[in-house]
């Protein structure tokens, strides 16, 4: 047929389909023959409009800027009852037009009125100041915020975590639609979701309720709307019919919150769409129990995000109505709340993860376990306390690497977030997206393990704080003694 013969003729004598063709279909036979010259000539001339059509069809989608979709059911609320939503990009590689993206934003969770007010005001808790486009093309200098600016003189954190800067400080993570830093995936269909439930993703009330903790009296509403769960059904619903019912390959990925929501779905997900081969990311999204640090300078709990220990999230998944692995509640019987923290879930999820984790994490030590936020106020109690939480989460991150041929583990020896970018962190010269791409290509080639054991701060593509030097010495060099194999949680 004219079509086959076509697509012959463009293979043979243009292999590269991004060849732009501007041809006037009515110029006279010999004219057209001057593009390529020759018998190649005579063959696109014949064929000229449907080797254009070819051309154009290629690559599925072009352009960068991606609209906000508005979700319709009436279920799907943020924290202050507007409709939620996400940013959709079609796939833009035809070889890729079954592989899919779903990412969960993070920032933060509220249990309070304090904390649930403040959301109002912000995109992590409306949808009235989602921007109407986005660009998924990594457009910043791959530097994290330096700690020199991170901090004023009254100890005020500044820019650090996607709990306070924009979507796309980080370049995006592996929505990255550039070709040239994300090689692997750039060209994959990629949703964005962006998070105004505060609830870490899992909550299931179809009306506001309010918190029973009151650290005032004034509050600005009624009550919020904790409907995170209800979000990812309406999106999965809407994506269906953009094509992701027919997907093969589906990542869930999630950063911070975001990527505790990913651990709560990724099962759910590998049910809903039983064609696929559904893996899970979770960029700074996984926790063990925590408990704070209560020595000097310890921040004060009213102005921080809430607690992540056991007592606490038993009253968040009774605030939430949480939604959670049904195989691991099942399990875990009068305990079911343990299930919102990943160390506890890992056991009972059966799909692969991908752990991107920083081994000391900054946002969860400083604004959920109170160390001090001015690194100037830190003191000896405040290193001990950090070397114990780095050595729960060596222990914690240890059952994953356990199960062979399953998870995959990127753990830098950092004091960062989820500012995980191209050019850092890198271990023995490997950043995440590489280490998460091989993973997803090899999962018969057993776990993909990119781990620093060199002790606390030590990474030396990541910023250490700059702070009383001799002070921050003693911990940036302690050797770890204890094998990995060896280590048992600290008791706090």
């Amino acid at each position: 047929s004219l079509r086959c013969f076509t697509c012959s003729a463009l293979e043979e004598v243009l292999p590269s389909r991004h060849v732009n063709l501007t041809f006037d279909i009515g110029a006279p036979q010999s004219d057209q023959e001057k593009v390529v010259g020759g018998s190649a000539g005579r063959m696109l001339g014949k064929a000229s409009v449907v080797c254009f059509l070819v051309l154009v069809v290629v690559p599925i989608s072009s352009g960068n800027i991606i609209p906000l979709t508005k979700l319709k059911d009436p279920l799907a609320r943020c924290l202050d009852g507007t409709h939620a939503g996400f940013y959709f990009q079609k796939a833009t590689a035809m070889e890729h037009a079954d592989s899919w993206i779903i990412h969960f934003m993070g920032g933060g969770e509220c249990a309070n009125t304090d904390q649930c007010d403040y959301r109002l005001t912000e995109n992590l808790g409306s949808s009235k100041y989602w921007p109407d486009t986005v660009n998924f093309t990594a457009a910043h200098d791959d530097k994290p915020p330096s700690f020199a600016d991170s901090w004023n003189g009254d100890g005020v954190m500044g820019p650090g975590s996607s709990i306070t800067t924009d979507w796309s400080l980080y370049g995006w993570w592996i929505l990255d639609d550039s070709e040239t830093t994300n090689p692997d995936m750039h060209g994959w269909n990629h949703v964005f979701l962006p998070y105004c439930s505060q609830d870490l993703w899992s909550g299931q009330h179809e009306n506001p309720v309010t918190p029973v903790i009151d650290y005032h009296s004034d509050s600005k509403g009624d009550g919020y709307y904790f409907s995170g769960h209800l979000i990812v059904i309406a999106v999965m619903d809407a994506l269906d019919k953009e094509g992701l019912k027919d997907a093969t390959t589906i990542v869930v990925s999630g950063n911070s919150a975001g990527g505790m929501g990913m651990w709560l779905h990724l099962d759910w997900m590998a049910e809903r769409y039983v064609q696929s081969e559904v893996v899970g990311l979770s960029i700074a999204g996984f926790y063990t129990w925590n408990y704070a640090y209560t020595g000097p300078n310890a921040a004060d709990p009213k102005t921080e995000l809430p607690d992540f220990s056991e007592e606490s999230f038993k009253g968040y998944v009774d605030l939430w109505d949480s939604f959670m692995d049904a195989d691991c509640t099942d399990a875990l019987g009068k305990h079911p709340w343990w299930c919102m923290v990943s160390e506890n879930a890992l056991p009972y999820v059966k799909s692969r993860v991908y752990i991107v984790q920083a081994q000391t994490d900054r946002i969860v030590l400083q604004l959920h376990c109170r160390v001090p936020e001015n690194p100037f106020l830190w003191n000896q109690e405040v290193y001990d306390y950090i070397h114990r939480w780095h050595h729960n989460m060596s222990t914690a991150l240890l059952h994953a690497m356990e199960a062979p041929g399953r998870h995959g583990v990127f753990s830098p020896a950092c004091f960062r977030h989820d500012a995980f970018m191209v050019k850092s962190p890198v271990i023995d010269g490997m950043n995440f997206k590489q280490g998460f791409a091989q993973w997803l290509r090899d999962p018969k080639m057993g776990t993909y393990i990119y781990l620093d054991d060199c002790g606390e701060f030590c990474n030396p593509s990541c910023q250490l704080p700059d702070i009383k030097r001799e002070q921050h010495a003693e911990i940036r060099h302690r050797e770890i003694t204890l094998k990995w194999d060896s280590w048992e949680h600290v008791v706090w």
